[in-house]
């Protein structure tokens, strides 16, 4: 028995959405954003808020980039999000009478792609980590979209193909 965790990192928030017995089986949104990490960028670095945006990105959570100065003060809200992850998974594992044998997070959203991420949560949980690919499914003769900007589009999709099959 898998459960399957959705982590959307968006930029004015995210959810965590637990996917377990082909159904969802409950969200949780967060507090964590990736407008906040830049804002905390911008305040602690006393930097503007563009030149926050780029840093977050360039540097991610590579320590041997800026002095590790970005890496710190993003993984202070990362911290924050794997206590929310263990937090709802010890929830999830009381209130089910299923063993559960095994986690996979999918991170999804603009957020899934800093740099560093997917091995972060690797490292600090138990679970397997990778990117979600919304456009596993798609029917599509060769893949249109980067891989590098797929797990930001996965509410895009999504909504898009609800519109497709409601079509039919």
């Amino acid at each position: 028995n898998q459960l399957t965790i959705i982590v959307d990192l968006g930029a004015n928030r995210s959810s965590l959405i637990f996917w377990h017995q082909n159904t969802i089986q409950f969200t949780s949104t967060l507090d964590i954003s990736g407008n906040k990490i830049t804002e905390t960028i911008a305040k602690k670095l006393n930097m503007g808020h563009e030149k926050a945006e780029k840093a977050k990105h360039v540097c991610g959570l590579d320590k041997k980039k800026a002095k590790g100065e970005i890496s710190n003060i993003i993984l202070e809200s990362f911290n924050g999000l794997l206590d929310e992850i263990e937090r709802n998974i010890n929830y999830y594992k009381k209130t089910t009478p299923i063993d559960l044998k095994e986690t996979k997070i999918l991170l999804a959203g603009g957020g899934a792609n800093l740099t560093g991420l997917t091995e972060f949560v690797k490292q600090k949980t138990e679970a397997q980590v990778e990117l979600a690919n919304p456009s596993i499914n798609l029917n599509l003769e060769k893949n249109i979209i980067p891989k590098k900007y797929t797990a930001g589009l996965t509410s895009a999709i999504g909504l898009s193909l609800r519109h497709i099959i409601e079509d039919v």
